[in-house]
């Protein structure tokens, strides 16, 4: 082996011949392979991400066809009750009136009102609102009832906020813990509501 000469290669045995031989044509096909067919690749691979890229862009696009054509679907029912919605909005000319159906309905429900304050309207949107604050005191079934016609009001009133105390645990001579609420128990409340109005 030490006498082969790569100059004098056509005297090597056959065997070393095309060894050597092979070893050149994996070479050169490797060489060409790199230089003519690698970059196609690279440019298959990009393909391949944009492909995957604009299926996903494609679903995309289909989704937000079917959302769209859900909402269309859905618009006369939308317009039917915004138009309801907007029959519940007061004008300005009725709101002492419906102020004094809220006090009508406290009274009713045989509430203690101490304080009824409507405060300066803001405008709100497109729509003005009133806030009222009241403090009022009574049984829990009768503060739930008040409650439940202010908010089966026809007209649009929103209970903002509403905290309810037991008068019971402010008298010094009551433990918290002494007796259990019962339906007869004066309890207060402050309610906040907001009216809305066009």
């Amino acid at each position: 082996m030490q006498n082969l000469d790569i100059k004098k290669i056509y005297e090597w045995p056959l065997g070393m011949r095309a060894l050597v031989y092979g070893l050149i044509f994996v070479f050169v096909f490797y060489l060409g392979y790199q230089l003519d067919i690698s970059p196609y690749q690279l440019q298959i691979k990009n393909s391949v991400l944009q492909e995957d890229d604009l299926k996903r862009q494609l679903q995309l696009m289909h989704e937000n066809q079917r959302k769209v054509t859900r909402d269309v679907e859905q618009l006369p029912k939308a317009k039917a009750l915004l138009s309801e919605w907007q029959k519940n909005i007061i004008t300005k000319n009725e709101l002492p009136d419906l102020l004094d159906d809220i006090l009508k309905a406290g009274t009713a429900s045989q509430l203690k009102i101490t304080t009824f304050d409507p405060a300066a309207e803001i405008k709100d949107g497109i729509y003005y609102k009133t806030p009222v604050s009241i403090n009022l005191s009574g049984t829990y079934d009768q503060i739930a009832t008040f409650i439940s016609q202010l908010a089966n009001m026809p007209k649009m009133v929103n209970i903002d906020a509403f905290i309810l105390n037991n008068d019971a645990q402010n008298d010094p001579a009551a433990s918290v813990d002494s007796r259990p609420l019962n339906s007869n128990d004066i309890l207060s409340a402050v309610l906040d509501i907001d009216i809305y109005r066009k």
